[in-house]
This record gives structure tokens, C-alpha cells and sequence, in this order.
């Protein structure tokens, strides 16, 4: 109900069984795979900004059901123009300024959780925000 971004953090957080009791990583582990595709007619007029031109020209076929979709991007299969197959990787439409948005946020948190808790300050919350939003 966060938003991808923090979807995102859960997925990250599944894999920390260095950080995190089981139950835990269980829990963010739900995260996986449940993101709905984005609507065809918003990934067109993304995918049109991002290649300067819409998929019709830059490829021989764009399929525009998903092969997959997550929080922050999803794929779809086309083909070029000599007949090569590829997977194409669309940012979700608008997802740009939600993600930065979500960041400032969570690097304030961490600011805070690191200044007054020593328990997190061992941890370096910033520096693992700053991982986080560099990936």
C-alpha cells in the first residue's frame, strides 16, 4: 500500500537473513511477485518518451502484453529489425518522481534512526539507503 519504492525495499529486505529473523524475510518475501502490469496506453507513451520515437518504429513487432511486471519497471518481448529477439525493460509510467519522493523519505528516516538509536546507528541506515537508491 506504500508504493514501489517500498515494495522494493521489501524485496531487498528478504534477502538480509544477516539482519533479519525469519519470519521476517518471510513476510517481505511476499513481496516477490505481486505487482499488476501497467496499463498498455501508459507504457506506450513511456516507452515513446524514453526511445524518442514510438516501438513500431524503433522495432519489427513490440509485443504489449508484459512477459513480467514489477515495482518499478516491467518487460516485454520484441523483435529488431534483422529478426533478433530481445527483452525490452519499461520504467513504470510516472515512477521517476515517486521513487525520489520515497527516498528523501526514507533517507530522513534513516538520518533519525541513526542519530538517536545505537542500536541502528551500527547498522548505518544511511549508507544503506544511499545503496539503495543507487541501485
Amino acid at each position: 500500500e506504500m508504493g514501489p519504492t517500498f515494495v522494493k525495499l521489501g524485496q531487498v529486505l528478504a534477502t538480509r537473513v544477516d539482519l533479519l529473523e525469519p519470519e521476517w524475510t518471510a513476510e517481505f518475501g511476499k513481496l516477490q511477485d505481486s505487482a499488476p502490469p501497467a496499463p498498455w496506453a501508459a507504457v506506450y507513451q513511456q516507452l515513446s518518451e524514453d526511445l524518442g520515437a514510438p516501438p513500431e518504429e524503433i522495432f519489427a513487432a513490440f509485443d504489449p502484453e508484459p512477459l513480467a511486471a514489477a515495482s518499478i519497471a516491467q518487460v516485454h518481448r520484441a523483435r529488431l529489425d534483422d529478426g533478433g529477439e530481445v527483452v525490452v525493460k519499461v520504467r513504470r509510467p510516472g515512477i521517476r518522481p515517486i521513487l525520489e519522493a520515497d527516498l528523501r523519505w526514507l533517507a530522513r528516516l534513516a538520518e533519525l534512526a541513526e542519530t538517536e538509536s545505537a542500536e541502528w546507528r551500527v547498522l548505518h541506515p544511511r549508507e544503506m539507503v544511499r545503496q539503495f537508491a543507487q541501485s
